[in-house]
């Protein structure tokens, strides 16, 4: 194979961004030549660019041939007129456009009031983070260096060449190589190279080895900045724009955090991760940290999804087979400063398996189902601060399958679509997960338990759950004919860790359930009415579930019971001919 070896030196997003850089600009090369694609790939010490067998083999030829184009814009953060391009990238002018559309998407596009206004640059989510990062001076002088003499690019082209084609060279010898060609073409060209070796390394590339987070001891510690070699960071500072999304987080009136995710990639086109990485970033939130890391890794699953559905041949049985997940990274306003405040890591999901076209089709709706869900709760300010942790054992759970994570998830929101109806916050237009969706997730993502959702007993006791609380919620107050139980799902989720205690609130529940469908018989009947009423719990379904208990445990049982007793119900032809929370009512908030 004909790689460009890529060595991975800090175990971070840096390397990821270096990886980008290179490939980025080996496809420009690729492009003017005409010869194929980039795929990047990853092994545990490095990434592999694989480039096209004519270009490895007649790099010289192509080098020597190739056009100068610009590599990166200088960033012109004053003037508020002007036309971005490849020479110059307006950041007052592009962030006015930002401003006018999503306006237009808030109040215009709903209304129909005039022509859909431009969006801003596609690279703005990364460029508008720079001036707070402090990357603005370093950008600009390193894209100065190559706009004042565009052949200076052919120096880099010769270093990939001459260095990467080998895993076996080590940091020093290639910074030797890179002074020796620098040294060349100064006598060939009479061209002064304004490049150092070395440079200062930027937190916002190198979250672990910048300036004020090196390891060094008490005794040395140093105000100065930490050094890197100087086309480590042009390559991350190209590779940013092409495979991560960026976003001030706002924290006060006029105070940013940034946040900054990069795509780690395992077997993949550079172009697809762009492509990915620009479909993406206009559909992600940040109202809240946590928020914005849900958004973008689900919107990274389904944006890939849709990717391999469109490609249909060559489809991998998993998602990490593909790109294998997030890096974040969360930089804190300090007032004169941002420092890196959270570096953390998100697997895409593992448990993720498929085999043909429908499966994922099967996955897309899942994600979609939760998105759309989620996407409400980002409207109401106090909801979101309270299901900030539990969205992010969400996050968690889709990232590692953990199904605990997913449950105590379904039931914090499940317990706000509780609250809403019973305030009437009709706007916000919660509304509970299905049934079918959470068999569907648990199935997917563990498989074994999918004999407790399965079960006849659980799905009839999860039901009459939902008539006694969330269902009959849907009713209006004068013409509900049985109590709601508002305490019964913290009594059971209190319970479910411990067996005995579970086993007792389940009864309790089940006799009080029977004896409201007995006393409700009876005075239908003295009334003359219909004397139907819901199903009831049968001694065989307590039996079945308690028979489960024994074999997965409480704590499991009882947390998966108070998820899918929230949840929206399928209609069935034996729930049809019974009086449900959805017979001779009217329902105020559609399901």
């Amino acid at each position: 194979m004909n790689y460009i070896w890529v060595e991975r030196t800090a175990n971070t997003y840096s390397d990821c961004l270096k990886a980008y850089g290179m490939a980025y600009l080996l496809g420009i090369l690729v492009r003017q030549n005409n010869i194929g694609t980039i795929l990047l790939k990853q092994t545990p010490s490095h990434f592999l660019i694989e480039i096209p067998d004519d270009l490895y083999h007649n790099w010289e030829n192509s080098v020597e041939t190739f056009e100068a184009t610009y590599i990166m814009p200088l960033i012109n953060n004053t003037a508020e007129e002007g036309i971005s391009g490849g020479s110059t990238f307006f950041l007052k002018v592009e962030k006015e456009k930002r401003d006018v559309y999503q306006t237009y998407l808030l109040e215009g596009q709903s209304k129909r009031i005039g022509e859909e206004p431009p969006k801003e640059h596609a690279d703005y989510h990364i460029y508008s983070l720079y001036q707070g990062m402090k990357v603005l001076t370093a950008h600009n002088k390193m894209a100065e260096a190559f706009q004042q003499d565009p052949e200076l690019i052919k120096v880099v082209y010769r270093w990939i060449f001459q260095t990467g084609t080998s895993p076996l060279i080590d940091t020093d010898e290639k910074i030797k190589t890179f002074k020796n060609i620098v040294k060349e073409y100064e006598k060939n060209s009479g061209e002064k190279v304004p490049l150092k070796a070395t440079v200062n390394a930027l937190s916002f590339f190198n979250p672990v080895q910048a300036k004020g987070v090196n390891n060094q001891g008490a005794t040395g510690i140093s105000p100065s900045g930490v050094q890197s070699f100087v086309l480590d960071e042009l390559f991350k500072m190209l590779g940013v724009t092409q495979g991560s999304v960026g976003k001030l987080v706002k924290v006060g009136t006029n105070s940013y955090d940034c946040l900054l995710l990069v795509i780690d990639p395992q077997e993949v086109a550079s172009n697809d991760v762009l492509t990915i990485v620009h479909n993406i970033k206009g559909k992600i939130k940040a109202p809240s940290r946590t928020y914005l890391e849900f958004s973008t890794l689900m919107y990274t699953i389904t944006e890939v999804i849709r990717f391999l559905l469109r490609r249909k041949e060559g489809i991998p049985p998993n998602l990490i087979d593909y790109v294998r997940g997030l890096y974040c990274a969360y930089f804190k306003d300090l007032g004169q400063a941002k420092s890196v405040m959270n570096l953390s890591y998100y697997h895409l999901p593992a448990w993720m398996r498929f085999e043909n076209e429908e499966d994922l089709r099967q996955y897309d709706r899942l994600f979609t189902d939760i998105i759309d869900k989620v996407d409400k709760i980002r409207r109401d300010e106090n909801i979101l601060q309270d299901l900030d942790q539990p969205l992010n054992e969400l996050v968690t759970f889709i990232s590692t399958g953990q199904l605990e994570s997913f449950l105590n998830f379904v039931q914090a929101y499940h317990f706000k679509v509780f609250n809403a109806l019973y305030e009437k916050n009709y706007k916000l237009k919660l509304k509970p997960f299905s049934e079918k969706i959470l068999q569907e997730v648990i199935m997917k993502s563990n498989q074994p338990y999918s004999k407790i959702v399965e079960d006849t007993g659980f799905i009839n006791l999860s039901r009459a759950i939902f008539q006694a609380t969330l269902g009959l919620q849907y009713q209006d107050k004068s013409i509900r004919k049985y109590p709601v139980h508002y305490d019964l799902q913290h009594k059971l989720k209190q319970n479910a860790p411990y067996k005995e205690k579970f086993i007792t609130t389940l009864a309790d529940f089940v006799a009080t359930f029977n004896s409201e469908n007995a006393r409700v018989a009876e005075s239908n009947k003295a009334r003359g009415e219909d004397s139907r009423t819901r199903k009831n719990i049968s001694d065989q379904d307590l039996a079945s579930v308690i028979h489960l208990v024994d074999e997965f445990g409480s704590n499991l049982v009882g947390n998966l019971l108070v998820a899918f007793g929230y949840a929206k119900k399928e209609k069935d032809s034996e729930n049809q001919s019974s009086e449900s929370e959805e017979k001779n009512s009217k329902l105020t908030v559609e399901l």
